[in-house]
C-alpha cells in the first residue's frame, strides 16, 4: 500500500539514526539483550538471567513477546536485541526500544510500539468516558505517582517534572493535582521530598472522572506519562510541558499551542497557564480538537501494521545477528509460529477496538 507523507516520516524517525555507522568496538551498557524472533519464553528467560537474576516477569508478554509479534509478521527466523524498560539513554548499537529522549533521535535506538497494552489500549475506552468540550468543568486535573527523578542530589538526570509539583507553595483555586502513590522512593535519597508529596496525596480518579474537566495536566515520569495517549485524544485541553521523551506516538512532534498548552518544566507559570485556559476557552477547544486529531492519525490498523513491517526490515538492513540456533532448536521454536500468529490476530482486533471506542471506524 502507498503510505503518506506523515507515514514515511514516522518511519524514518523510529529508526532514528540506525543506519549510521558505529565502532567496532561498541558494547552496550544498558541491560538490553539478543533473541531470537521465534524462541521460546523459557529460553528468553534464560539469557536474561544477567539481567534480571529474579525473573523477567511482566517483561516477556509486555516487551519480549511483543517484538517477537513485530517481526513474525515479516521476518519470523530473524534475531533482534531489546531494551525492556522505560528508556530515556542514549543506544549505542541498534536495539529495539519503547522510548528514548526527544532529543536522542539520531542514536541507534529504534522504537517499536512495546507495552502497547498499557500506553494505548485505554484510547478505545473513551467513547464511553468522554464527553463534549462545553460540557466538562474548569478544573485542572492531574494524578499520578512519583517516578521520575526525584533526587536533587543527581546531576546526571533533570529532575522530574513531578518532583516540581511536589515543591509549589501554592495552587490556584480549580487545580486538583494529587499523588496517588509513593514509588521509586528509598531511605537512601534524603533530597526526596517526601513531607511535600505526602501533603499533596489524593485519592486515585477513574478515566471517566478525570475527563468531567475541560483541563488534564499530564507530566511526564521515567519517560512519557501513561495516559498522554488517552488524554491526547479525549476531547479535553492537554496542559503538559514541552515532551522530554518520545514512544511510538512521536510526542516529539507535538507543538506547543496547537496540539498542547505549553508549562514551564518546573511548573512556575501553571497558576498563570490555568488562568489563560479559562479565559480563552474557544482557543482551549481548538487545541483539544488538533490533539484528537493528532491521536487518530494512529488508528489505521493497515498503516500501523506497514509501518511496523518497515521499521523490522529497516533494523535488520543495520543490525548484526549474533545469535545462532541449531537445527534441534529450530524444530522447537517452530510452535512459536502458530503462537504467534494468534498474537497477531489478537492485535488487529485491538487496534480495530480502539478505532471504535476513540469513535471513528
Amino acid at each position: 500500500m502507498g503510505l503518506s507523507g506523515f507515514a514515511e516520516d514516522r518511519i524514518s524517525l523510529y529508526l532514528g539514526g540506525v543506519a549510521e555507522k558505529i565502532a567496532a568496538d561498541a558494547v552496550p551498557a544498558d541491560e538490553s539483550i539478543n533473541i531470537g524472533a521465534l524462541e521460546r519464553e523459557i529460553d528468553v528467560c534464560e539469557r536474561a538471567k544477567h539481567v534480571y537474576p529474579d525473573g523477567i516477569g511482566q517483561r516477556y508478554g509486555c516487551y519480549y513477546r511483543q517484538a517477537q509479534l513485530y517481526f513474525a509478521m515479516s521476518a519470523p527466523f530473524a534475531q533482534c536485541r531489546i531494551l525492556a524498560k522505560d528508556n530515556d539513554q542514549r543506544i549505542q548499537v541498534p536495539t529495539i526500544i519503547k522510548s528514548r529522549a526527544v532529543c536522542d533521535r539520531g542514536d541507534h535506538g529504534v522504537v517499536l510500539p512495546l507495552n502497547w497494552m498499557r500506553h494505548w489500549s485505554s484510547v478505545g475506552n473513551l467513547a464511553a468516558n468522554d464527553r463534549p468540550f462545553e460540557q466538562k468543568d474548569d478544573r485542572l486535573l492531574w494524578r499520578g505517582v512519583t517516578t521520575g527523578c526525584f533526587d536533587a542530589t543527581d546531576q546526571n538526570n533533570p529532575l522530574s517534572p513531578r518532583y516540581y509539583l511536589a515543591h509549589l507553595p501554592e495552587l490556584a483555586d480549580g487545580i486538583d493535582a494529587k499523588f496517588t502513590k509513593l514509588t521509586q522512593h528509598t531511605d537512601a535519597n534524603r533530597s526526596f521530598p517526601l513531607a511535600a508529596v505526602q501533603a499533596r496525596m489524593g485519592a486515585r480518579l477513574t478515566m471517566a472522572e478525570q475527563l468531567e474537566s475541560k483541563f488534564l495536566l499530564c507530566l511526564e515520569g521515567n519517560d512519557v506519562a501513561t495516559g498522554l495517549k488517552w488524554m491526547l485524544g479525549s476531547q479535553s485541553t492537554i496542559i503538559m510541558p514541552k515532551p522530554r521523551c518520545e514512544t511510538w506516538l512521536l510526542e516529539g512532534e507535538l507543538k506547543a499551542w496547537e496540539h498542547y498548552v505549553p508549562v514551564n518544566t518546573d511548573l512556575s507559570d501553571l497558576n498563570d497557564i490555568y488562568d489563560w485556559c479559562r479565559s480563552n476557552p474557544q482557543k482551549c477547544k481548538e487545541i483539544a480538537q488538533n490533539g484528537r486529531a493528532y491521536v487518530a492519525r494512529f488508528l489505521d490498523i493497515k498503516t500501523e501494521f506497514a509501518i511496523i513491517r518497515a521499521v523490522v526490515r529497516g533494523y535488520l538492513n543495520h543490525a548484526d545477528a549474533p545469535l545462532t540456533f541449531s537445527a534441534r532448536q529450530r524444530i522447537t521454536q517452530l510452535p512459536q509460529v502458530h503462537a504467534l500468529w494468534a498474537d497477531y490476530g489478537r492485535f488487529k482486533w485491538r487496534i480495530r477496538a480502539n478505532k471504535r471506542g476513540f469513535g471513528t471506524g
